[in-house]
């Protein structure tokens, strides 16, 4: 009697075991696949997140540099009216002195 019941539990558990792994495993895959996709969802909307961030950053460093760019450029222009100014005065004053030469009896 013993045997009997030994004999239907196996025969039970061999059939049972492959039905009830195949069972689960096409019940739970949409499940899985699922949740698998909500977490990829997650991670790429916290990449997205970084990434905002990230090129927020970089336009404030672009401002930034526009900022100094501008005023390089004005300090340049500067320079070079006050470099203007310089040699149109010393042309002007070689050209009183080239004519108080001329002027000068000799």
């Amino acid at each position: 009697m013993d045997e009997d019941i030994l004999a239907m539990l196996l025969t039970a558990l061999v059939l049972f075991v492959p039905v009830a792994g195949l069972t689960l495993r096409f019940a739970l895959k949409p499940m899985v696949d699922s949740i698998a996709r909500l977490m990829e969802a997650r991670m790429r909307g916290a990449g997205a997140d970084l990434l905002e961030k990230r090129l927020a950053l970089l336009e404030q460093e672009l401002q930034s540099v526009r900022g100094e760019l501008s005023r390089i450029v004005e300090r340049s222009e500067f320079y070079d009216r006050l470099t203007m100014e310089r040699q149109l005065d010393r042309a002007k004053e070689h050209a009183a002195t080239d004519g108080a030469r001329v002027l000068a009896p000799r």
